[in-house]
């Protein structure tokens, strides 16, 4: 059971401030500078209840509707069309014409106790809205100079949603939002170097935050039970797909050799192939010397092979061993992994494998596989089946 606490550090939120507005007309973007506030309001939502026989029996939300009104110190020129303004020629410009529809976005901050404004943001997005008629109080100038305070009411149409009640007001927050989830969108909403600034659909949006993200990484780690090479002195592994417990119990072979099933990897010229594997031997067990190998088989002659460093393992001891390979030359065409135990090792030695990870790369990145739990942008697969497959890595981050 949980005790609730009140006040408690870093829990003490507060939103102050607006920022970064920008204004979308026909989809595309300008900032608006001189922004002063926005008023959020609503339209609608209130209790409707419905009484049957003199009781009420059924009380539900009515539909609601998002209005505001702006206040600023200026608007953009694009601004014009949507405050019924048609310019007719240079320098000529005609009121109190049709208002054009536009978008908005603008950025609150969001603070605590602990890290002050600079804890995180929402980024507002409002589509459909529409700019009713302003007033300008226009007064006649005297010592000191106070600028006009412009301001504009909108109400809005919302777009057409699935699964949700539609709504024209939509928030992304910094704090919850995967960090390449939000680059992205931000990126969309601000334009960069190479794209001008839009207003997201809202189809889009709901297709980004639902997507596992780009692929990162695929991952060559079906370490499934291990099988023999040239080494007869094992005895079959116990254990799960994904690691094998074995036993050395004849020592008379030099470099026996146990081939995981990680082959079938089509290797191209000039590939340079990374593993890792971690291997644990219980204090039960003697010592016992291994390494690990990558081999590229050839359609004619011997294979290609390159080994890792030797590694001594003792009783009670778990170690991660790894392997970079060379440049395979063009005659290969399959990369495997193979763990070669070096002579002298002890007969009656126990060894456990886990964590086996194969990829087609000159850096070795940290080990995942398709069953790590999804957290924090970080969204883990297997391309088919469990264990049987590559692990996929797609991510917002």
């Amino acid at each position: 059971m949980t005790k609730l606490l009140w006040g408690k550090i870093g829990e003490r939120y507060f939103e102050s401030g607006v920022d970064r507005g920008v204004l979308y007309v026909n989809g595309l973007g300008v900032a608006w500078n001189g922004l002063k506030s926005i008023q959020e309001s609503s339209q609608g939502g209130g209790p409707k209840p419905f009484y049957l026989d003199g009781i009420k029996y059924l009380n539900i939300s009515e539909t609601e509707e998002f209005e505001a009104t702006i206040e600023a110190f200026s608007a953009p020129a694009e601004f014009g069309v949507c405050d019924g303004a048609k310019t007719l020629y240079a320098g000529l410009t005609a009121t109190q014409q049709p208002r054009k529809p536009f978008s908005l976005s603008y950025r609150t901050k969001v603070g605590n106790d602990i890290s002050g404004l600079d804890l995180g943001y929402k980024i507002h997005l409002v589509y459909g809205a529409l700019a009713g008629p302003s007033s300008r109080d226009r007064t006649s100038l005297g010592g000191s100079t106070d600028p006009i305070s412009l301001s504009w009411s909108i109400t809005t149409t919302p777009p057409v949603m699935s699964g949700i009640r539609p709504t024209a007001h939509l928030v992304i927050d910094s704090r919850t939002t995967p960090k390449g989830l939000l680059k992205y969108i931000e990126d969309i909403l601000y334009g960069t170097s190479l794209s001008e600034p839009r207003m997201p659909l809202v189809t889009e949006l709901l297709t980004l935050f639902s997507s596992l993200g780009p692929e990162g990484y695929q991952r060559i780690n079906e370490v499934r039970n291990p099988r023999f090479g040239i080494g007869p002195g094992w005895v079959s592994p116990s254990g799960g797909l994904s690691s094998g417990t074995l036993t050395l119990i004849d020592a008379k072979n030099t470099n026996d050799i146990i081939l995981f099933d990680m082959d079938n990897h089509v290797t191209v010229p000039n590939d340079i192939w990374s593993a890792s594997m971690e291997v644990e031997v219980p204090f039960s067990s003697n010592e016992i010397t291994l390494c690990l190998s990558i081999v590229a088989s050839k359609s004619l002659g011997s294979p290609e092979i390159y080994y890792g460093p030797t590694i001594v393992i003792a009783p009670g001891q778990k170690k991660l061993l790894t392997i970079t390979s060379g440049s395979f030359p063009a005659l290969t065409n399959r990369a495997k992994l193979n763990v070669v135990v070096k002579s002298p090792s002890s007969a009656n030695s126990v060894v456990i494998f886990s964590n086996g990870l194969l990829e087609k790369s000159a850096i070795l990145g940290t080990y995942f596989d398709g069953s790590f739990p999804s957290v924090d942008g970080n969204n883990y697969s297997w391309e088919s089946f469990v264990d049987f497959s590559r692990s996929l890595l797609k991510t917002w981050n």
